[in-house]
This record gives C-alpha cells, structure tokens and sequence, in this order.
C-alpha cells in the first residue's frame, strides 16, 4: 500500500457573516484556494477533488464540481462532496488518504468549504402547492440539534460544567485564541496559510483573518450575555458564523519523491466516530485517544496538537479529558494545543476548518522540529474526527 503524504495547504482569510467576503459563494473560495496550490503541483496529475462542506451543500448544487470548474481543472477529474457538518473538511483529507493508499490516484486536493452568508433560508412548503395561511421560512443557522431538541450552545454549556469547565474558563480559553492569533500574525506565521488574497465587498484584497479582535479582554468577554439559554455561551467564547476554504494537497509518497516534493507531513492514521447528540464537547478527546491507541503511540509525544474551537468548551473539556486529572500533563497539553490561535479567534467557516486545523498542526509540528501531530474536530449532533500526522 502506498503511505500518503501532505506536501501542500493553503487557506483564504476567514470572514464574517456578511462581511468581506460575503458576496462571494463557497465553491468560489474553494477554487481560489485549489488555483494557488496548483501553482506548485501539475494540474494534470489531480486524480480527484474531495471538499467538505456543512450547511446545506454551502448553498449551492454540487458544490465541489463547481469548485473543480472554477479552478480551471479539466472536467474529467471526478469530485466529490463530502457533508459531516464541522468534520467534513478533515474527512475530505482522510478520503484522500484512503485513495492514495488503495492506489487509485497518486495527488488528491482535499480539503472544505463554507459562505455561511451565502446559506440560503428554508421554505419547507410541498411541490404540491399549500392551503392559505402564513408560511414559516426556517434559519438553519440558528444551530438547533433536532437530536437533541435543543440549541447546540445550550448543551455544550450544560455538559461542560459537568467537566468543571465554567464560563470563566471558557473566556479565558476565549482571550487566550485571540492572543495567541495576534502574537502568531505578528511572527508572520499566518503567511505560511494565508496564501490566497481573495479582494473582499471593501475592494481591499483581504491578508489576514476578519473575525480576530486584538482589543479583547476577559473584562470585556465577561460583560456579553449567555446566548439560546446555554449556562455558558456567549458570542465572546464562541466562534462567530463565517466564509472561506481551505485545500490540501495529499500525494503518495511515490510521487513525492519522483517529483521532487518535500512531504510536510506523513498521514499516519485518520478516524472518524461518533456519540450521543450532546457528546461533541468531549468527542474530539475520544478520537485523539483511539488514534494513539491503534498506532502504540503515546500522548506525550505529540508536540503539536490542533482541537477545533467550535466552542472554547471544546478544547477546554477534550484536553480534562486526555489529562484524566493530572495537572501536569494538562499544563503540558494546554501549552502545545492551538498555539496560533484556533476557531474563537479566527472563525469557523463549518466545510472548511478541519482542513485548516490539519494543515496548521503539520505546520506547527515542523516549527518545533518534527515529531506526531494530532489534529480532532467535533462536528454536527455527535461526531468527531480525527487525524495523526508525523513531520520529519
């Protein structure tokens, strides 16, 4: 079997709801993502294209053929999308991974997608026509599970308290991305993702995240409201509703070495689970364990670590999880997890971000000299996935 490997990642900037790049549709993003790695990579030698997306195929048909389209790529590359909400965009990496191993294709773009200001409202009326009377148009951005009954913030902020993580911890897990982010971007860190300038509604091509605010404060986080009922969520400590993409480049490591590529990092082993509806602030923890599990690797030797911000409870709660009480392991979990900043900060645009956090924990794992990696990510009414990357 061949061992797959990522040799490139890129990313646009993430932005706001109705923000920049708010008139801009999700395959669009895509594909200025996939023309930039493109640039270092034969377009020709691209045996399939696998993007995530996670609201509504993001509002458009057949999304990751458009994608392909707009990249410029010859038609008769097949596509695929793939739909498992917040987790789509590390499938899409772990699909990648598979075909390469199978040896069904030798370069593979992967990776996700989202304009959640482009999600269209749901008018749940029959083809058949309606009887007179009000029509109810349904926002699915409100984050509701109907697995649950309830609204997503509202249960991460009831199981998090039963962690011991409280609306305290939670900001400061908030405060903490955006420091973090800031001090990354002012290293030029971000450059080393954000290779793609996409030109946003203001007519200014866009460099660097619009969601990230460098004047936050626990004070000032302290002073926002709980939101949807939930004990501990507000809009400070949770990611905001966002646009971009993100894509990678997974090849053999044949191919790398017959075309001179430098693999960034291999792809050891790539899971995807799931649990109950309101498991998803814990999930990613139970991932990264299975993976380390199934491969006779220790949690000590993960140097870099990358667990999506979908809310701050979740690294918050996965990393009690994987410390199992030990404050010193937790000390040292903490100190390699999210070091450039994660979700709160830089925006969870929901197709593309387990492509981002892939990418960033390879990175990261490079910055500090090589070693195993671990990327995880919780995703729509119980699911996670999770993705073991070894640099050097």
């Amino acid at each position: 079997m061949e061992q797959a490997v990522l040799v490139d990642g890129v990313r646009t900037p993430f932005g706001r709801l109705g923000g920049e790049l708010a008139e801009l549709q999700g395959y669009e993003l895509a594909a200025l993502a996939i023309q930039m790695l493109l640039q270092r990579v034969d377009p020709t030698h691209v045996g399939e294209v696998i993007l995530g997306v996670g609201l509504l195929s993001s509002g458009t048909m057949v999304p990751a053929r458009r994608a392909l389209h707009e990249a410029h790529l010859s038609l008769e590359i097949p596509s695929i999308a793939v739909d498992r909400a917040c987790c789509s965009g590390m499938t899409a990496i772990g699909m990648a991974a598979d075909e390469i191993a199978l040896g069904r294709h030798h370069l593979v773009v992967a990776g996700g997608m989202e304009s959640m200001s482009q999600t269209p409202l749901m008018l749940r009326s029959p083809r058949t026509g309606s009887k007179v009377g009000d029509q109810v148009v349904e926002d699915i951005l409100l984050m509701r599970s109907p697995l649950a009954d309830a609204p997503i913030a509202r249960y991460t902020g009831e199981v998090a308290l039963t962690y011991g993580v409280d609306r305290e911890a939670q900001d400061r897990w908030a405060l903490r991305s955006h420091e973090r982010y800031f001090q990354a971007a002012d290293q030029g860190k971000l450059s080393d993702e954000i290779r793609v300038h996409p030109v946003g509604r203001s007519g200014i091509p866009m460099e660097l995240d619009e969601p990230p605010r460098r004047d936050t404060s626990m004070e000032k986080l302290s002073l926002l409201r709980p939101v949807y009922g939930s004990p501990t969520v507000t809009p400070g400590n949770a990611p905001g509703l966002n646009d971009g993409a993100a894509a990678t480049t997974v090849v053999s490591e044949t191919y790398a070495r017959t075309n001179g590529l430098e693999p960034l990092a291999h792809i050891v082993d790539h899971v995807s689970m799931a649990g109950e509806p309101t498991s998803a602030v814990y999930l990613p923890a139970h991932a990264i364990q299975r993976l380390l599990q199934r491969n006779g690797i220790a949690l000590k030797e993960l140097i870099a670590l990358e667990i999506n911000e979908a809310f701050a409870a979740v690294p918050a709660v996965s990393l009690r999880v994987l410390a199992d009480g030990d404050r010193s392991i937790l000390d040292t979990l903490e100190e390699r997890t999210n070091v450039n900043g994660g979700a709160v900060a830089i925006g969870h645009p929901v197709g593309a971000s387990g492509a981002r956090i892939t990418y960033s924990a390879a990175l990261e794992a490079r910055r500090r000299g090589g070693g195993y990696a671990v990327a995880a990510i919780c995703g729509g009414f119980g699911q996670t996935d999770a993705i073991l990357l070894k640099v050097g």
